[in-house]
């Protein structure tokens, strides 16, 4: 019997037992984890007779995540709003981080499924399942299947690998000694279909162009140090890089200099500033709180806020706020 995942809601396991139609959505941006348990749910429905369609606003600007675009509708269409729909949202805290579209999705039926802390509910109890301590959203997704009695083939078992590895960033984030166990059991089931963690690895880090690294270099020499190298921050100006952005080969170099804490990156937008929190482990520094008060979410050591102002504005709301919460550490 699980310990780490709760019993579905019987209200959600119905629907999407009894609905003929969905509409699948993520949250703008999405990253790998959003993509993926998107598309695992829409081949669950399937199974089940169901029609899925999956929205997102994008942009879609992750190297692996990119030859699966043309699948997701950008915009919600009559034809999307027929025939009775239910709408699923995956991988979001809040309601408004899927975008525009959710203005058009209004007084539908609503699941939320997601793994983050904060935020707020945003669907009935008995249509949400949130559990914060499951590294990623996907195995969330792989739970749901298990409890309809969906078999796990070869392709379910790539995605929800896909999600699971890069939100943990290959095992390194996100597990600990209470969620591991279990965990890792269900990662070796995925392992079990024939998918090669070695072409996965390769699809997620290989062929990325030149400009790639150059743009981490960037980043890396702007980077300041504040508290003694206790914090270190970093921000990329609006339309200062195109294409897909070296954040988390930055998080991770950036996590590993000695004495850091957290790490911050600022990314100037056109509708504000969204600004990445990373802590160490040993910190003891739980950076999703400090963004939950700003409106954001995410998890103890891995979070992010949008803000409504430019880049300098930002930084001056944040960073005296990163301050003080190393200081009283």
């Amino acid at each position: 019997m699980s310990t780490l995942f709760s019993r579905i809601p019987e209200r959600l396991l119905r629907t999407l037992r009894e609905k003929d139609r969905f509409l699948i959505i993520g949250h703008r941006q999405p990253d790998a984890d959003c993509i993926f348990s998107s598309l695992t749910l829409k081949e669950i429905l399937s199974y089940l007779g169901k029609e899925a369609v999956l929205l997102s606003e994008g942009p879609f600007l992750r190297q692996e995540i990119i030859p699966y675009r043309n699948q997701f509708h950008s915009s919600v269409s009559k034809e999307n709003l027929s025939g009775d729909p239910a709408v699923i949202v995956v991988d979001c805290s809040t309601e408004d981080r899927p975008g525009v579209m959710m203005a058009d999705l209004s007084g539908l039926p609503l699941i939320v499924i997601d793994h983050h802390i904060g935020g707020e509910p945003f669907a009935e109890p008995d249509m949400t399942y949130i559990i914060p301590r499951v590294p990623s959203t996907t195995l969330l997704v792989d739970e749901i299947r298990r409890q309809l009695d969906v078999p796990l083939t070869k392709k379910t078992a790539e995605y929800i690998y896909l999600g699971f590895a890069t939100d943990t960033n290959f095992f390194s984030r996100l597990i600990d000694e209470h969620n591991g166990p279990e965990t890792l059991e269900r990662v070796a089931d995925l392992l079990r279909t024939g998918i090669s963690v070695q072409d996965i690895f390769e699809k997620l880090h290989g062929g990325k162009p030149f400009s790639y690294y150059t743009d981490f270099t960037r980043l890396l020499e702007r980077t300041v140090s504040l508290c003694g190298g206790r914090l270190l921050y970093t921000y990329m100006k609006k339309g200062e890089f195109t294409g897909e952005k070296p954040i988390e080969p930055l998080y991770s170099a950036l996590l590993e200099v000695q004495d850091v804490s957290v790490i911050a990156i600022f990314d100037e937008k056109e509708e504000g500033t969204q600004v990445g929190l990373r802590s160490t482990i040993s910190s003891g520094i739980n950076v999703g709180k400090e963004a939950c008060r700003l409106g954001g979410g995410g998890h103890s050591h891995q979070a992010g806020v949008t803000v409504s102002c430019g880049l300098e504005e930002a930084q001056r709301l944040v960073l005296p706020l990163l301050i003080s919460l190393i200081k009283n550490k």
